[in-house]
């Protein structure tokens, strides 16, 4: 029996009530191991943790395997963040529930991360929604099914998650798996992109080129694709440097254009766009001068992704 149940325990025979002494409890005994895990102090974190999940504190239980996974004070072991993990999550632990999902995703165990996805998605877990429905888009580990797929997108949507109202936006603007619904799409992709999610912003800004649901607006593209650039979108990268290099929506700039073919050909994320990228550059080349290529080369060397303040996910 852990300390908690016995405080209940007592309290449900005797009928005094023991709230001082659970608050004396969790200050001496709760409190340290989660004021040095906040602090950086993970040796500390780990001696206090430890008996704590040992007798069964799901919270502990939870950032133990996170420690475990990240290598936070200690080596990184996937088994032992699993175990930590699975024992918070059978506690209906929905961070634990999620991240050993992941866990099991990674390490081809497909079937059981599924159904961990689905247990934390059904909590309100809104990443492990998200996932799901990726699931289901793809055909994953799960029978593909676009209508399931929109509903779990849809859900996350609604609770402000930024990724999954991309998502939703792109199966209403395509109708998959739902009907085909453009001015509800245009609806999600600004929600979207006003968090700074970039494939929502790189979509919203080829409307705005095509005038297909919004305003064409040339000009409101460039911007919108900028700030996906910046966060290291290559597809994004690369639109915005066709629009630099035709002078579309603003002046000309074929050596801001050289800089985003440089950057989109060092660092996006699939071959086939860097490849794309590093082409692009080679033909742009030749219409720059020397010192516009060195100093476009140096702009590409020092460039770094500057994510959206508001696009960081939690556990």
């Amino acid at each position: 029996m852990t300390a908690r149940t016995l405080l209940v325990v007592c309290a449900a025979l005797t009928g005094v009530t023991l709230l001082p002494l659970a608050v004396d409890w969790y200050r001496t005994t709760r409190a340290p191991g989660f004021a040095a895990l906040e602090r950086g102090d993970y040796a500390e974190a780990l001696h206090q943790l430890t008996p704590l999940a040992e007798d069964g504190d799901a919270k502990a239980q939870f950032h133990l395997g996170l420690m475990h996974r990240r290598g936070d004070g200690v080596a990184p072991d996937a088994a032992r963040a699993a175990h930590w993990f699975r024992l918070a999550a059978d506690q209906n632990h929905l961070g634990a529930q999620f991240n050993l999902a992941r866990l099991l995703e990674e390490s081809g165990t497909e079937v059981d991360a599924a159904e961990w996805y689905r247990r934390a998605a059904t909590g309100g877990h809104k990443a492990a929604q998200v996932r799901l429905g990726q699931l289901y888009a793809l055909g994953e580990d799960v029978p593909r099914d676009d209508t399931e797929a929109v509903r779990w997108f849809r859900m996350a949507a609604e609770g402000d998650d930024a990724e999954a109202q991309e998502r939703l936006a792109w199966h209403l603007l395509e109708g998959r798996g739902t009907a085909p619904d453009l001015e509800e799409s245009v609806f999600w992709y600004r929600l979207a992109a006003s968090q700074g999610e970039p494939r929502a912003q790189a979509a919203l800004a080829d409307l705005h080129l095509s005038g297909r649901g919004v305003s064409r607006d040339p000009a409101r593209a460039r911007t919108l694709l900028a700030a996906a650039a910046e966060q290291g979108d290559g597809p994004a990268q690369l639109a915005l440097a066709a629009l630099l290099a035709e002078g579309t929506g603003g002046a000309r700039d074929p050596a801001g254009a050289y800089v985003w073919l440089l950057v989109a050909a060092r660092h996006a994320d699939d071959a086939a766009t860097r490849d794309d990228a590093a082409a692009r550059a080679q033909a742009l080349a030749g219409s720059l001068d020397a010192a516009q290529r060195a100093r476009a080369e140096a702009e590409a060397g020092a460039w770094t992704p500057r994510p959206h303040p508001l696009g960081d996910r939690t556990p």
